[in-house]
């Protein structure tokens, strides 16, 4: 029997967890949805036309799906705590960066790079938040879990647009990349220095640990409960 089971105090740090991963599949989507806010604008300034967009909206799309699988076998290898942290660092950058396709000579092969590297750098955040989840929360609490960051896709949409659609009209349209991109940046530092794997993270203490682990959580970043991989 669990210590939590007993009735002593347990921790609750997997619910600090679960709110990093909601909002790190929120900015997942703010980032995808910038360009579609900016899109009228930026249709105006530079003289695109609907197959020109459509193709710049196709990159994110293509990269995206052809990641997956190498995506999956890079978490694998490297942890979900690097790898999420790191891709959410740079799918931000490549988010702020599109706030600056206007300086430079051609402008859609930019804006079409850097959508494209965002769908390679987004693409394993998914199967990451399964992982997490598996690694976090026992059987029965885990499709409560996927529930709450599966929530995240359309809590972005509803909340963020009309946000970077004043953003839009009161500043301008780089103004909505620099914004999203930035608190994307914020928060993957964030993600790096606190997310650890439940037995390295100084927060959590043994009765949530027997808890979580009594319940079927893998016990480390490596393929299965019991393997020996170390915290990535």
């Amino acid at each position: 029997m669990s210590q939590e089971r007993q009735g002593l105090h347990s921790t609750k740090i997997r619910y600090v967890i679960l709110a990093l991963i909601f909002l790190a599949t929120t900015f997942n989507y703010v980032d995808r949805a910038t360009l579609s806010v900016a899109a009228s604008a930026m249709r105006t300034e530079f003289g695109f036309d609907a197959i020109t967009m459509g193709l710049a909206f196709s990159a994110f799309g293509w990269a995206y799906t052809a990641l997956q699988i190498p995506g999956g076998w890079v978490l694998d290898k490297y942890g979900a705590r690097l790898v999420y942290g790191t891709g959410l660092i740079l799918w931000s950058a490549l988010t702020m960066m599109q706030g600056l396709v206007h300086l430079v000579t051609f402008t859609f092969v930019a804006l079409f790079a850097l959508r494209f590297l965002m769908g390679i750098t987004e693409a394993p955040a998914f199967p990451a938040n399964s992982r997490l989840t598996v690694m976090w929360f026992p059987t029965k609490e885990r499709a409560f879990a996927t529930s709450i960051f599966q929530s995240a896709q359309y809590f972005a949409l509803a909340v963020f647009t009309p946000i970077m659609t004043w953003i839009l009209h009161a500043h301008s349209w780089q103004a909505i990349f620099f914004w999203a991109g930035g608190v994307g940046i914020v928060l993957g530092i964030i993600w790096l220095v606190y997310v650890q794997e439940p037995r390295h993270h100084k927060g959590v203490n043994q009765a949530e640990l027997d808890y979580i682990e009594a319940g079927g959580a893998c016990r480390t970043w490596g393929t299965s409960a019991t393997g020996s991989g170390g915290p990535r």
